[in-house]
C-alpha cells in the first residue's frame, strides 16, 4: 500500500485500518515506510545543509508538532521544501499509530512461538540491542546513528522484555 491510500483516515479509522493488515503486509509496509523515511531524510538533509542542520535534526524523529513548526517557518515561495516537509509530515502521520500496531501485532505474536523459536529471538534482539548500544557510544557526536540506533533500541527492548515475560510465563526460564 502506498502513503496516500491513509491519507483520508485519522485517529481510530487509521488504527483500525492498520490493525486489518496481515502480519507479512505490516513487514511489508515496515519496510516500505522505511525507505520513504530514508529519501525524505536524505533530501531534507540536503536542503537544510549547509547552515540549517539543527532544524533538520528538530524534525528527523518525526514529530508531528516539530514538523508543522517547520512549515510555518518555511519561506511561501521554497515550494520544494514545503512540499518535502508535508510530504515527511503525513508519512510521520501514519507511521506513530502504524508503529503501535505493528507492536501490538508482535506481541500478540510472541505468545505463540514456541521455546526454542523465543530463546532464538531473545538471542538476536539481545545481539540488537548490543549493537545499538555500541552505536549510541560510539558516533556518540552523529546525531543520525544517535537517533537510528534509540529507535533501534526503543523496538528492541520492546521486543526483549516479551520474549523474557513469554520464556518466564509459559517455560517457568
Amino acid at each position: 500500500m502506498d502513503i496516500q491510500e491513509y491519507a483520508s483516515l485519522d485517529g481510530d479509522d487509521l488504527k483500525a485500518r492498520l490493525r486489518s493488515l496481515s502480519r507479512s503486509e505490516l513487514d511489508d509496509q515496515l519496510q516500505q515506510f522505511g525507505g520513504q523515511y530514508a529519501v525524505l531524510c536524505q533530501r531534507l538533509e540536503a536542503l537544510y545543509s549547509p547552515g540549517r542542520e539543527a532544524e533538520f535534526w528538530a524534525i528527523r524523529p518525526g514529530g508531528l508538532n516539530e514538523i508543522d513548526k517547520a512549515i510555518e517557518r518555511a519561506e511561501p515561495a521554497n515550494t520544494k521544501e514545503i512540499t518535502l516537509l508535508k510530504a515527511f509530515r503525513e508519512l510521520n502521520r501514519v507511521v506513530l499509530p502504524f508503529m503501535d500496531v505493528y507492536e501490538e501485532q508482535f506481541l500478540a505474536d510472541v505468545k505463540h512461538l514456541s521455546k526454542d523459536e523465543l530463546q532464538a529471538l531473545s538471542v538476536s534482539v539481545s545481539e540488537q540491542i548490543a549493537s545499538a548500544e555500541k552505536m549510541q557510544l560510539h558516533d556518540s557526536q552523529d546525531l543520525r546513528h544517535a537517533q537510528n540506533a534509540s529507535g533501534t533500541l526503543r523496538l528492541a527492548t520492546l521486543m526483549k522484555e516479551a520474549v523474557v515475560r513469554e520464556l518466564k510465563e509459559r517455560f517457568n526460564e
